[in-house]
């Protein structure tokens, strides 16, 4: 009876799997090409990405035509090759992010398989699916989603060879360790090995095993292994662009932007507390006691520790490297700390699983589960009524064009939200432990959803709408020399979507005025995209003609419309 009874388990196993990547299929990939991309990083990625497979130039990634030494060549690489497959559109623009998704969520789940079992790994996967920003990230065409999966594949690479007791194996994994970190620094610079780098040390000299790693883990191969992939196109951007590069990329993009405010994007220490809550949500709830449970009470037993049971201080510290380094920056974004959340989703799973229904800690989790949901589901609430009250007192902006169409839809999600979460706080209460887990993974389902389906596509016709329709009447219309003026404005999506190039210009930047007077008063046409509220600036300029304005932009340019505009 052994042989049935263990195919009968081995084929639930994969019917589990399938399962769980087939739900993080649908909550990444859903409606994955029905927004316009946002502004700014989406836009220049995506526009960056698409002059490289125009230009054929697949060393230097450019905006504008212009190099751009933000961050390295894999992520544009990637992109490129989901051009190739799906076409130059938000689809092929986010299709790498959602794709390394759900090649996150199967690896945590192989990962922790491995060590604690299939259930648990089934835990921590879905855990790690079901956070509010690795749903955002994944449909997001930004490096963090990318930069995650490489990050983990190292750590993960690291610790099974760490693990493994047959040769073989131990080598392998450790290899996988040095080639993804090879991979995240050719997807975001020196963090791509910093990080990995500095929570295995740490882990090493805590366990005392460093000097068994240093001799199982082959550093002269490994480093070696390394720079083969890594080196190449950092050698090659050198070679091309010298100093330029480096002081750009390595200076500028990493340095001073932990050293300095970058861009305006500062918060105070606790930024992150904040970004973890709701980033994590709902299993944010969870995370203070099982953060308390992995903090070592003796550290000279972590040295008799197996490695199945050290995972959880492995983990400990993949979390804390990062968010304290973090927390230090000067330059401050909630994608920043992304790739601590496959270390949450574990530590979170774990203490989850090793919970019988009638633990304490179950209990009192319940109790920050409800205010949690009842803290984001009556932000949804009464957030958009509050600014509507307010609206006449505050900047103008294009989110208040678009609350009346969306107040039905916020007002369903904040109901999933509070029904959802309190529904599975009264389970935890109970001792019934299974459907309060399953009460979170559905209103998550069940969120995400609604907001994609509903709420995102009104937010993004408001937002970005008049730019997408002026910026391809733009690329239309335009001939040759014809020139395309942004003024006062950072909108890349422009760009993307006109499939031209972009005279920009800073409103406060030192002649800018002057110069664009010579641009408006040339005999070539020119269109100008702008702000509305700029626009009685321009219009004080007698060669500036205004054609159509829609909400927060308008659309002129240096002669009058032949016809009426049509974007």
């Amino acid at each position: 009876m052994a042989a049935p009874q263990s195919d009968r388990a081995l084929l639930s196993e994969r019917s589990a799997l399938i399962a769980l990547l087939l739900l993080a299929a649908f909550l990444f990939f859903f409606k994955l090409g029905s927004i316009y991309l946002f502004d700014v990083d989406e836009a220049v990625f995506s526009e960056a990405t698409r002059e490289m497979v125009e230009t054929g130039d697949w060393i230097t990634p450019h905006y504008n035509y212009v190099n751009r030494y933000d961050k390295p060549i894999l992520f544009y690489w990637m992109m490129a090759l989901s051009y190739r497959l799906f076409g130059i559109n938000e689809f092929g623009a986010r299709f790498s992010s959602a794709f390394m998704g759900v090649a996150l969520v199967w690896m945590t789940y192989r990962f922790v398989r491995s060590l604690r079992g299939h259930r648990a790994g089934l835990i921590s996967a879905l855990i790690l699916a079901t956070s509010l920003e690795i749903i955002g990230l994944a449909h997001s065409a930004i490096t963090d989603m990318t930069l995650t999966f490489f990050t983990a594949a190292a750590l993960f690479g690291f610790f099974q060879g760490y693990a493994a007791t047959e040769p073989e194996k131990k080598r392998w994994g450790y290899w996988g360790c040095f080639i993804g970190m090879a991979l995240a620094v050719l997807t975001k610079g020196l963090i791509g090995i910093v990080f990995p780098g500095a929570i295995i040390l740490l882990f090493v000299l805590l366990t005392g095993r460093w000097p068994v790693v240093l001799k199982e883990a082959r550093p002269v191969s490994g480093t070696l292994l390394f720079m083969a992939v890594a080196l190449p196109w950092y050698l090659l951007e050198f070679s091309v662009n010298g100093l330029e590069f480096f002081q750009a990329f390595f200076i500028k993009h990493h340095f001073t932007r932990y050293t300095e405010v970058v861009s305006g994007h500062r918060g105070p220490f606790y930024y992150f507390v904040l970004v973890v809550l709701i980033g994590f949500f709902p299993w944010s709830a969870l995370f203070p006691a099982a953060l308390y449970q992995a903090i070592p009470k003796n550290l000279k037993g972590l040295r008799d520790q197996s490695p199945d049971r050290q995972i959880t201080l492995f983990a400990l510290l993949w979390f804390a490297v990062i968010f304290l380094f973090f927390s230090a920056s000067q330059t401050k974004l909630p994608n920043y700390i992304a790739t601590l959340f496959p270390a949450m989703a574990i530590l979170v799973g774990l203490w989850w699983e090793e919970r019988s229904a009638a633990d304490r800690a179950l209990k009192y989790s319940a109790f920050s589960l409800i205010a949690l949901g009842l803290l984001l589901g009556t932000g949804f609430l009464i957030a958009p009524w509050i600014a509507m009250k307010i609206q006449a007192e505050l900047p103008p902006s294009p989110f208040f064009d678009v609350l009346p169409e969306i107040m039905t839809p916020l007002k369903i999600i904040a109901a999933e939200l509070l029904i959802g979460m309190t529904a599975a706080a009264l389970f935890l209460k109970s001792f019934q432990k299974e459907r309060a887990f399953a009460t979170m993974v559905g209103t998550m389902l069940l969120f995400t959803a609604t907001l994609i389906a509903t709420v995102g596509p009104a937010v993004a016709e408001a937002v970005q709408g008049p730019l997408h329709d002026y910026a391809k009447l733009a690329g239309e219309q335009l001939r040759g020399e014809e020139n395309l003026v942004v003024y006062g404005l950072n909108k890349p999506s422009v760009v993307f979507y006109a499939r031209h190039s972009i005279v920009p210009f800073i409103r406060h930047e030192p002649q800018a005025l002057e110069a664009l007077k010579k641009i408006l008063a040339a005999p070539e046409r020119s269109l100008i995209i702008t702000k509305s509220k700029l626009v009685p600036e321009l219009q004080k300029e007698t060669s500036f003609v205004l054609i159509d304005q829609r909400g927060a932009y308008a659309l002129g340019s240096n002669r009058p419309p032949s016809a009426p505009p049509t974007p």
